[in-house]
């Protein structure tokens, strides 16, 4: 008698890695910060975004972007194969963690998928961690958390680290225990031109 583990409706995230070199890296963060309105939060210790969600619109980043839409690319069409559809980056932000800030479980609204680029990662400066909010009758502590039966998930994160996961996802990024900054480019991905089949079919324009 054979038996089979299926895996229906998961959700796919999708982890890779950039090279970019150290110099590039402190590069970016300098010049995300030059084209940044001051943080939002001040007093608190939440994890801070700047007010600039459209850093990578700007031509100083075209390099960035397209390292990251390549990586997007080949994963939509290798993986998901969605190879008729175009996708480009809507919005992006940079997200820094102060010494003993931390975030809220959260996911990104009109948006497709989310991605989240890790500039500078000092030890212990926290993770992310992804959670499952569906409803669940019962909750039974496992033995070994796997991805059959885990309601939350974390990655560790290092210097150019690339993660993709889809917008509806919960995720947080754990408190910062370390004594310098932590600093990560966040951004949302949408379909563009047209999608979609008979009546719900639409033509989608990224400003």
């Amino acid at each position: 008698m054979h038996t089979y583990i299926h895996q229906l409706f998961s959700k796919v995230i999708f982890e890779t890695k950039l090279n970019f070199s150290k110099k590039e890296l402190n590069k970016f963060i300098s010049d995300f910060k030059k084209f940044s309105l001051k943080n939002i939060s001040k007093s608190n210790n939440i994890t801070k975004a700047t007010n600039n969600k459209h850093l990578l619109k700007n031509k100083k980043f075209k390099l960035l972007k397209d390292n990251l839409l390549k990586e997007f690319n080949s994963f939509k069409n290798s993986v998901l194969k969605y190879e008729k559809c175009n996708f480009d980056i809507t919005t992006s932000w940079l997200a820094v963690s102060n010494s003993g800030n931390e975030g809220i479980y959260h996911n990104h609204q009109n948006s497709f998928y989310s991605g989240v680029y890790y500039l500078k990662t000092p030890e212990n400066g926290g993770n992310i961690k992804f959670r499952d909010y569906s409803n669940k009758n019962f909750y039974i502590p496992p033995s070994i958390e796997n991805c059959y039966n885990s309601v939350e998930w974390g990655f560790k994160v290092k210097e150019n680290l690339l993660l993709f996961f889809p917008s509806e996802s919960y995720h947080v990024i754990s408190k910062n225990n370390s004594k310098t900054d932590r600093v990560s480019l966040a951004f949302n991905i949408m379909p563009t031109g047209k999608f979609g089949c008979n009546d719900s079919e639409v033509t989608l324009k990224v400003l």
